[in-house]
């Protein structure tokens, strides 16, 4: 698409900023073309049209974390190429070094002057149980507490820490360990929040599965099973006593009978009602909201049926089978701000910092066949002269056949894609870098990222460099530590209260109040409806009337124009009769003075104010408003703002009036 108007503005002489990164090119399974900017524009746009500037200065790290990437992003490169022409057959696996022949980077002058220089820490775990993966990720959960703790010990906000995985599975399981640990130790004096789009699934609240478990017996209340399961969760959330009683069906503990009988006076409510509002009854029943807890997760349920309501039809039925399929897809929203420490994948890592980055599980399949990928290969039959290509089935039997060239292809870029995951991830850290993998007593296949890392960091040595890698690993522990920690970095504390979340739903029966008159044909509508047109009229006829001879002279105007019956027009010549007995209302109409009747007062921005009535006598402007229906505080200013700007437009003092036309009161306005 941009090929065409690139070779057009080029051809008028323009200059066009092409700017990428060909090492943080991490979205080739959604279609990203890491090639594009590493070779691809050149060939077809022409070297001679192209002037390359590489941005080699790094600003956002500190001088070790720079030095670190530097030595493995030099060394890392040739040890996967090797791999790729020893496993896989690759003959020229050199696109790996050339993706990274620039990744060196310069400290920034202002970094290179900080006391602290910055830290990576890289632990090797070694599970020594037959099941390594789980093992590890048990041995790493139990580590992680501590590790918060000590970074808020070195002065850490949890803002500035953020843990990267690679699956949603991990940022749960890390979610979890941190709030678990928080409700173990709630005298603790250090934080544990954490913030997480990945991780905090709505359908892993207990409060949510309550809701769920009701809705499900509200659809088929033959289904017993669920009306238990809701009161088991609600009893899990009261910190009750779980026992037979509560699952048995002909009885019920007795701390639930409020609700258990609130629950069978609103069944037939909420099968009634629409999905929103049942909802809400049902959080009302079960008393979710008075327990105080999971709030976060309830708000973000009642999201979620909102959002199926907007777009779907909102009945029980549908909803339940839209949860089923997108349960897993829903997870609490926080607010950006709050003050915790973030879990994200390496994904929605990118373009981000943090100080302090962890990457708790260091590990994946580099090129992983075994997932059943579809790769789409060029095919010519050189007998039959034809020619195609076809979808082929991603695994190691390619390696024997004719598609071995396009096999090859595949592992190579898997380890670009692999070698830019892990670039993305290391580049996100500002000031310290800790990552936990698990190690290998006996290295068998090298198709795994901790395996190229354990490598590397046993035994990289660098002539050219002051930095050797192995020179600060410490075979007895497993260790690989760069960087000290500052001498003096004092914790500091925050208030852990987090604040209230507001809840402002009422019932919408509770909040309705009838109107005091009934527009309608009854009795008192139409007696209503009589009096407002009584009103209006009245106060048409004045607007129109210099004096009483012409308020009545209109009044007969409006009789013959069909406005008016006979009955209508008596009633209205009768309260005109009685205002002019006023002589103060009839003073308003005659004078002397000048009538502005319904004259706009033009406000600077375009807009207007209409007074009824202005009357500009020698010594004072007189205002009158005149309404219908009952007095209102409002009304009052309303003639106190008319009142000061007419004070400014004529520069003389001024005295406003209200009058009522159905009762004749009048009410002087004071300023």
């Amino acid at each position: 698409s941009f090929k065409p108007l690139l070779e057009n503005s080029l051809g008028q002489g323009q200059t066009n900023l092409l700017v990428g990164d060909v090492k943080q090119s991490i979205y080739r399974w959604r279609g990203g073309e890491m090639k594009l900017l590493l070779s691809q524009v050149e060939d077809e746009i022409g070297k001679d049209s192209i002037q390359l500037e590489n941005l080699d200065t790094n600003f956002r790290s500190l001088p070790n974390i720079i030095n670190f990437n530097n030595a493995l992003f030099k060394a890392l490169p040739k040890a996967m190429e090797q791999v790729l022409s020893d496993s896989y057959g690759v003959e020229d696996p050199q696109i790996l070094s050339k993706a990274y022949s620039d990744s060196f980077q310069e400290i920034s002058p202002k970094k290179a002057k900080s006391e602290f220089k910055g830290k990576v820490k890289l632990e090797f775990i070694d599970p020594k149980d037959e099941e390594e993966d789980s093992k590890f990720d048990e041995i790493v959960l139990e580590k992680l507490p501590d590790l918060v703790m000590e970074l808020q010990d070195h002065g850490y906000q949890l803002e500035d820490i953020a843990f990267l995985v690679r699956s949603k599975s991990h940022g749960e399981a890390i979610a979890d360990r941190m709030m678990s640990h928080a409700a173990k130790h709630p005298d603790s004096t250090y934080s544990f929040d954490v913030l997480s789009d990945e991780s905090m699934f709505l359908n892993k609240a207990a409060s949510v599965k309550a809701l769920i478990s009701g809705f499900n017996y509200l659809h088929n209340p033959a289904d017993k099973v669920q009306y238990k399961t809701m009161w088991y969760y609600l009893a899990v959330l009261m910190d009750a006593p779980i026992d037979h009683e509560l699952f048995a069906l002909d009885k019920m503990p007795t701390f639930l009978e409020e609700q258990v009988k609130l629950f069978a006076e609103k069944e037939i409510l909420m099968l009634q009602l629409p999905l929103m509002e049942a909802l809400e009854e049902l959080i009302k029943v079960l008393g979710l909201m008075e327990l105080g807890l999971e709030k976060a997760y309830i708000s973000g349920f009642k999201e979620a049926v909102y959002d199926f309501t907007s777009n779907n039809r909102a009945d029980l039925s549908g909803f339940l089978e839209w949860w089923e399929i997108n349960q897993t897809k829903r997870t609490v929203k926080i607010p950006e701000g709050h003050n915790a420490m973030r879990i994200l994948t390496i994904h929605k890592s990118k373009g981000l910092q943090f100080k302090v980055v962890v990457m708790p599980f260091l590990k994946w399949t580099i090129f992983d066949t075994g997932k059943g990928n579809v790769v789409w290969s060029p095919f010519e039959d050189q007998e039959k002269g034809l020619s195609a290509i076809i979808p082929l089935t991603l695994n190691g039997d390619l390696a024997d056949s004719d598609f071995s060239d396009t096999y090859a292809e595949e592992a190579t870029m898997a380890y670009l894609d692999s070698l830019n995951m892990l670039y993305v991830a290391l580049t996100r850290a500002e000031d310290v870098f800790i990552g936990f993998i698990p190690y290998k007593e006996k290295i068998g296949s090298q198709n795994y990222m901790e395996i190229q890392l354990q490598q590397l960091i046993h035994s990289h040595t660098d002539p050219e460099s002051d930095l050797s890698l192995a020179s600060y690993y410490d075979t007895e522990s497993k260790v690989f530590e760069f960087g000290r920690w500052p001498e003096k970095r004092e914790k500091t504390l925050h208030s852990k209260k987090s604040p209230d979340l507001r809840w402002a739903y009422k019932n919408w029966a509770e909040v309705l109040t009838l109107k005091k008159y009934a527009v309608d044909f009854s009795i008192e509508g139409m007696e209503q409806r009589k009096k407002q047109k009584f009103g209006l009229i009245v106060h048409e006829i004045l607007e129109l009337s210099a004096d009483k001879a012409s308020a009545l002279q209109n009044l007969q105007s409006f009789y013959f124009e069909g406005r008016l019956n006979e009955e209508e027009k008596q009633l209205v010549g009768r309260q005109l009769e009685h205002l002019f007995t006023d002589p103060l209302f009839a003073s308003w109409f005659g004078t002397k003075g000048i009538l502005l009747a319904e004259q706009g007062i033009l406000l600077p921005g375009g807009k207007q104010k209409r007074p009824d009535r202005i009357i500009l006598n020698d010594e004072e402007a007189l205002i009158v408003d005149f309404k219908t229906g009952e007095a209102q505080s409002r009304y009052a200013n309303q003639v106190r703002e008319y009142m000061d700007l007419v004070s400014k437009l004529s520069q003389k003092p001024t005295k406003g009036y209200l009058c009522y036309l159905e009762t004749g009161v009048i009410e002087e306005v004071y300023a």
